[in-house]
């Protein structure tokens, strides 16, 4: 007799007038209804997105009393593209509360230009393909403990976005997934990721460090090259990346459209650049190469690189750039050979730091 009575005080609860706050608590507990969450009367939480609110309400009131229960709430097991291109919404903090959601849907938040800030339920292990595709405004989200997978482009465009902090069950990224955060000042693999998706830093201009955990077995960051690396291959870089010796490979857009780009030097154990390797890093002018003998590289590998960028050779191999196709039109300040005389610090190699610093001396009148 009790339980039915706690029930039927329940629904009648649940259909008495209460406040027009967005999320109202049911009575209870009640327990294990979604995700193992515990809801009870101890306050009552609401939404402060007026924008968030109203589209909420309509895509999941169940009973239609014009407000959404925690129940209501964490019932919900897809966004869809309730949220898509919706130009209103700032803050959704209180999306951690829909713990039935185990994806991020594709475009879920795609062209939310507005948004700023947002909290991800616990129970989220994906975020799929731009799901944050140009939200532009957006500089904090705050991401589950069990997430695993973020998706193609999933933050392409998020040109404010400064830091993201990477859970660390995070296993895989898309292609470009942060490609065009252009305010993006450095980024951490954790130890669980054992792939990264091409272009994943595409016209990151303001990238300056990138770090894997020591303990990742899959990728390294190459002794601290700023750059991502797999075995010999070199797949991700920054404005800042040193390539270091032993590398073989630079993979396909592992540079492309860093304008911040100036200077790179190849070492001579390189035997492979991948198409638009450097493509659109119209700030890069010189590019310095100790491969003996060069190889055919990848098409549009150097397209788009500084109306005067110069690419330097070992000496007697200049002609054999050219017939393996590095021409002039892809190094618009010519193609020249290096001279024992601009070896500045003595190390038998010619090399981007004694390019810095000949032009100094020059520059300097000594």
């Amino acid at each position: 007799m009790k339980r039915i009575l706690s029930c039927l005080m329940a629904l009648v609860a649940l259909a008495s007038p209460v406040r027009a706050y967005f999320l109202y608590e049911i009575s209870g507990p009640v327990e294990g209804v979604c995700y193992g969450s515990t809801y009870t009367l101890n306050g009552v939480s609401y939404i402060e997105d007026a924008a968030v609110e109203a589209l909420c309400v309509a895509s999941w009131d169940t009973n239609g009393d014009g407000r959404l229960s925690k129940l209501e709430a964490c019932n919900v097991s897809s966004l869809g593209e309730t949220f898509k291109g919706n130009t209103d919404i700032q803050t959704f903090p209180e999306l951690q509360l829909f713990t039935s959601l185990r994806t991020i849907d594709a475009n879920a938040f795609n062209g939310c230009t507005s948004l700023e800030s947002i909290v991800l339920p616990k129970s989220v292990t994906k975020i799929d393909a731009a799901a944050f595709f140009t939200c532009t405004a957006l500089t904090d989200i705050v991401m589950p403990s069990a997430l695993e997978a973020i998706g193609n482009r999933a933050f392409a465009l998020c040109s404010s976005l400064e830091h993201i902090d990477i859970p660390s069950k995070v296993k895989s990224f898309g292609v470009s997934t942060f490609a065009g955060c252009r305010s993006l000042k450095s980024f951490t693999f954790p130890a669980s990721v054992t792939n990264g998706g091409m272009a994943m830093f595409d016209g990151c201009d303001a990238l300056a460090a990138i770090i894997v955990d020591e303990d990742n077995t899959k990728i390294n960051s190459g002794g601290g090259c700023n750059a991502v690396m797999y075995g010999t291959s070199l797949m991700a870089g920054c404005k800042n990346t040193r390539i270091p010796e032993g590398t073989t490979e630079i993979g396909r857009q592992a540079f492309s459209n860093i304008k911040t780009l100036t200077s790179i030097d190849i070492p001579a154990s390189m035997t492979s650049i991948s198409q638009g390797a450097f493509y659109g890093c119209s700030g890069l002018t010189t590019v310095i190469s100790h491969v003996v003998e060069p190889f055919a590289i990848g098409s549009i590998a150097f397209s788009g690189v500084a109306p005067d960028c110069r690419l330097i050779v070992p000496y007697g191999t200049r002609q054999k750039y050219i017939d393996a196709g590095w021409t002039q039109a892809m190094f618009p300040g010519g193609i020249v050979e290096m001279d024992a005389s601009l070896d500045i610090n003595g190390d038998g190699r010619v090399t981007i730091a004694d390019v810095t610093t000949l032009v100094n001396q020059l520059l300097n009148g000594n």
